[in-house]
């Protein structure tokens, strides 16, 4: 990252300078010359291969098909360029200055931060693997099968965790990466939606809207209500009322 002045690079049939607005990212294994001016001022940072390497499989559940190879200039003028400029110039200050790297918890997140931003934002030759179908784990299937069968118990996360084998931060991991959402939304929208097939299904005059919502674990009947009408696009009253008007017809 020049600071000020220029240098030129020479990688393969390509050349280019390298100012303080295009910054230079040369992947390992690949051959390179730099040449700079007199007056530059330079900042490197190096990023261990392997670690780059275990972020992918982290993000992709897959390794790399061959060696990750970037793209080898970052433009600081566009905004993507931005987004990077930002997270390598904080690093570099920190550990130069700065004393929020003193913690491992901060570094480690750091580190991950700057990882995940590298690999989304800076075109790499494995673009084509977010394309790739994942195979979900089979403690996340069995954590929606039993929420599904259990809906109706005093659930946790806890409780869900030690069913299917796995700590409660690995559920919440698994589910917010194959499933984009958490066990326990899961567990609210399939409440949800046992509660609506309950409403739909009505058979007796007598039915009421607070003896469903209390059976599938909704307490607050206006917080279910709401919940109810934001999915379904209608309060539960009207669900209700329709299917007993249909009764009545009968």
């Amino acid at each position: 990252i020049p600071l000020r002045g220029a240098e030129t690079i020479v990688l393969g049939r390509d050349t280019w300078q390298s100012t303080p607005n295009i910054a230079s990212l040369v992947s390992p294994g690949v051959p390179f010359r730099m040449r700079h001016e007199n007056n530059a001022e330079k900042l490197f940072l190096r990023i261990d291969k392997a670690a780059v390497e275990a972020q992918f499989r982290q993000l992709h559940g897959a390794d790399p098909a061959q060696a990750i190879t970037f793209a080898p200039t970052i433009h600081f003028d566009e905004k993507t360029g931005q987004t990077l400029r930002g997270l390598l110039h904080w690093h570099l200050r920190e550990a130069s200055d700065g004393t929020a790297l003193d913690q491992p918890l901060v570094r480690a997140l750091a580190e991950e931060t700057l990882l995940l931003t590298l690999l989304h934002y800076q075109p790499h030759n494995q673009l084509d693997v977010g394309t790739r179908p994942q195979i979900t784990p089979a403690f996340v299937r069995r954590a929606e099968d039993y929420i599904r069968a259990h809906a109706h118990e005093a659930l946790t996360a806890s409780l869900i965790a030690e069913q299917v084998g796995v700590s409660t931060r690995s559920l919440f991991a698994g589910f917010r990466r194959y499933r984009r959402t958490s066990p326990l939304r899961l567990l609210r929208e399939t409440r949800l939606e046992y509660a609506r097939h309950e409403l739909l299904e009505a058979a007796d005059q007598n039915t009421r809207v607070t003896t469903v919502a209390m059976r599938w674990g909704f307490g607050h009947l206006g917080q279910f209500a709401a919940a109810y009408r934001e999915r379904y696009g209608e309060l539960p009253s009207t669900t209700l009322q329709r299917q007993l008007g249909t009764l009545r017809r009968d």
